[in-house]
């Protein structure tokens, strides 16, 4: 069993990820005790920020610099989703999340199976169940090593579909 992560809204929202060194700093001493268990970091960004080539470049420097493991994106913005952005995050070897709904990289924008798979519930975002054959396609889409996470907890269908994915799976 390890835990994901999500990045501290301090660092993403307050901050915007700008002069966020001494902010990742302490949120990694936080979570060291983890050690072996911890898994990648969710970097789950504001809708309202926009793809900053300078600002996203000190960023995730400053994130790779004290942090080798996985580390995911979560943006919101299409701005994001642009030949300058993606070249940044494989300089960095930061993963793109699958998300859905989808607000900056749709399911046919992977070209290889995403490593982290962030599902919200669809259509009623937080709320709605997917159905079996929702989860098969998602589930079929994700890398072996790959990390899905079902957001959908305002209704509790979370549990059911990711038991119903793990059953698929076996």
């Amino acid at each position: 069993f390890r835990f994901a992560v999500k990045i501290p809204r301090e660092i993403t929202h307050t901050e915007r990820l700008r002069g966020i060194d001494g902010l990742f700093d302490a949120f990694l001493n936080e979570i060291r005790s983890l050690k072996d268990k911890l898994g990648p970091l969710l970097c789950q960004l504001p809708p309202s920020l926009e793809f900053d080539a300078t600002m996203a470049d000190e960023a995730f420097a400053a994130m790779r610099c004290n942090h080798a493991g996985m580390i995911v994106v979560e943006p919101r913005h299409n701005s994001w989703a642009s030949e300058p952005a993606e070249s940044l995050l494989q300089r960095h070897a930061i993963e793109r999340v699958l998300a859905d709904p989808a607000p900056v990289w749709p399911e046919t924008s992977f070209d290889k199976p995403p490593k982290y798979v962030r599902l919200h519930g669809s259509p009623k975002i937080y709320y709605s169940s997917y159905s079996k054959a929702g989860i098969e396609r998602f589930g079929k889409r994700r890398a072996d090593d790959s990390w899905c996470i079902f957001d959908n907890t305002a209704s509790g269908a979370a549990i059911e579909n990711a038991l119903t994915m793990r059953d698929q799976l076996i």
